[in-house]
């Protein structure tokens, strides 16, 4: 498994330490790589989110910081804007263990127990969050979060600035991520994209040729000539059948 491990604290010395730490851990691993960033700033932790093509992205985030943005406050704005990226919190301070549940995150770790909590965290929480990401899609509305069983998706939709998402029992989710956000958080053996304002879940396919698919539904999407042979791949691949 390959992870882009984004670290941020505003402290270069302790920012050091920790994603050495890591790194080391990661370098002794069997079937676990990663690349380290290291930001110690809300703008160089941007840039690094958006910049980095990774699909396992981690952000280990310190939370006592100068700025006026401090670790929880980051968390929030991550969640929000890239609830795909796992977060985990490091710091020096045990007294933040319950500030931090006003954001998603999957670990809090103490600086001086990094190393011992290293294996739990890469060896079953991190393995566990991601089987989760792929088995639902998490919808960000204000403060609340709408947890869709992929399995129940038939397909998405953009239509002007909204995202449309169709489920199997006939109910509408709609959202203003971008299907080049959604498809980030899809299971890849499963969904598709078909055309420029559509993704389909193929285990909810009726027909499907070259100009078009129709879903169980009765929903007819068309397919961009763009993406015929991606579709005919990943779609042969899925069902071992031919079109």
């Amino acid at each position: 498994m390959f992870y882009c491990l984004i670290f941020c604290d505003d402290n270069e010395a302790q920012l050091k330490v920790v994603s050495n730490t890591v790194l080391d851990y990661i370098e002794k691993t069997e079937d676990c790589e990663g690349k380290a960033v290291l930001c110690t700033g809300k703008e160089q932790l941007k840039n690094a989110l958006l910049k980095e093509e990774c699909e396992n992205k981690i952000v280990f985030m310190d939370i006592c910081m100068e700025d006026e943005y401090n670790g929880i406050k980051l968390g929030e704005q991550i969640n929000r804007d890239f609830p795909e990226v796992l977060l985990v919190y490091v710091t020096g301070f045990p007294c933040y263990a319950s500030d931090v549940y006003e954001t998603q995150h999957c670990y809090f770790i103490v600086k001086e127990e990094l190393e011992q909590r290293l294996p739990a965290l890469f060896g079953k929480i991190i393995p566990a969050q991601l089987r989760r990401n792929r088995e639902f899609l998490d919808l960000h509305k204000g403060f609340k979060i709408r947890h869709i069983l992929q399995a129940d998706i038939l397909y998405l939709e953009r239509d002007l600035h909204k995202t449309r998402i169709y489920l199997k029992d006939g109910e509408q989710e709609e959202t203003t991520e971008k299907l080049t956000q959604l498809i980030e958080r899809l299971n890849p053996y499963e969904f598709v994209r078909c055309h420029n304002s559509y993704i389909v879940n193929m285990r909810h396919i009726r027909e499907i040729s070259r100009k078009c698919i129709t879903m169980v539904n009765g929903a007819v999407i068309n397919v961009s000539r763009a993406y015929v042979p991606e579709v005919k791949k990943r779609f042969t691949l899925w069902g071992n059948q031919e079109f």
